[in-house]
């Protein structure tokens, strides 16, 4: 079973409250079941959805805490001895399945293996933020560190502290470019990231400034029923406040597929086929679950 992410436990308002940190905002259906059973037996009663695709579970008993904690660690849900580990990673929700012009799925979880292999070595600064862009620009339009912007199907663009540096590197080796930008963070701040940008690998001709200004991006949001280019369905959905309930979360586990929380609190189930979506909608919307995009825009 794979690690979700870091997890934080800390004391709130309203009891205790705990971060679990998901890699560019993934669970797998078993971590995800897991959790939820852990919360119901822990009697919290809801997991929120935060906007770096994290989850919240809010209102733990005091006594409950060293217990739900062992429970996650011992599953191998969470590394709680060496927390804060994961860096935020932010990619296009649609990458690899509608639309786009690259998969960066995986580049960002290289990313992901990396900036773990490094923390706490001081050379990779905690608040870096990470995004890969497939040349939606719906990652490009947010305000992240350091982004690789799909130019085509193996090359992508560094673009820096906000600026378009028109350096082109290889999809596959944007991970290391991305970590050795980030490195220079601490010897010259978002100027010495640009610079250090600027040495790695090739000049791009064209006016990528222009190129990258104009690059639109989605501004409709991933909720409703979508067809992916392989023929399967991906479903986007909300809930009330962006929260999950223990059984809306196992419900939503109980699909069998990866799920993903996007920063605008989306939850979106991919690679469905048409029966099982349909099936999806008939049980998750009278739960709570949302698929219709004017209907969430009221929440």
């Amino acid at each position: 079973m794979n690690i979700p992410g870091d997890f934080a436990i800390a004391p709130s308002e309203d009891g205790h409250r705990a971060r679990i940190r998901l890699l560019h905002g993934l669970i797998e259906a078993a971590n995800l079941d897991a959790i939820a059973v852990a919360a119901d037996d822990h009697e919290i009663s809801h997991l929120e959805l935060g906007a770096h695709g994290e989850l919240w579970l809010h209102g733990i008993k005091p006594e409950s805490v060293r217990a739900l904690t062992e429970r996650l660690h011992d599953a191998g849900l969470v590394a709680s001895d060496s927390p804060d580990r994961t860096h935020t990673i932010e990619v296009s929700s649609l990458s690899g399945r509608i639309g786009g012009l690259a998969d960066v799925w995986a580049a960002a979880a290289e990313l992901g293996h990396r900036a773990r292999q490094r923390a706490g070595s001081g050379d990779l600064p905690a608040e870096i933020t990470f995004g890969f862009d497939d040349g939606h620009g719906d990652v490009l339009m947010r305000q992240i560190d350091i982004v690789t912007v799909a130019v085509s199907s193996e090359e992508a663009e560094l673009v820096v502290a906000g600026q378009a540096t028109g350096r082109i590197v290889p999809v596959a080796e944007a991970p290391a470019a991305m970590i050795t930008v980030a490195e220079a963070f601490a010897l010259g701040g978002a100027a010495g990231m640009v610079e250090r940008a600027k040495t790695l690998g090739r000049a791009d001709l064209a006016d990528h400034t222009e190129r990258v200004a104009r690059t639109q991006p989605i501004v409709l949001p991933t909720i409703g029923w979508f067809t992916q280019a392989d023929g399967r369905v991906l479903l986007g959905a909300v809930t009330e406040s962006g929260r999950l309930s223990p059984r809306q979360a196992q419900f939503a586990a109980a699909i069998g597929v990866p799920v993903l929380f996007t920063h605008d609190r989306e939850i979106v189930i991919a690679d469905l086929t048409e029966g099982v979506a349909e099936t999806v909608v008939r049980v998750l919307a009278p739960m709570g679950f949302i698929f219709d995009a004017d209907a969430a825009s009221k929440q």
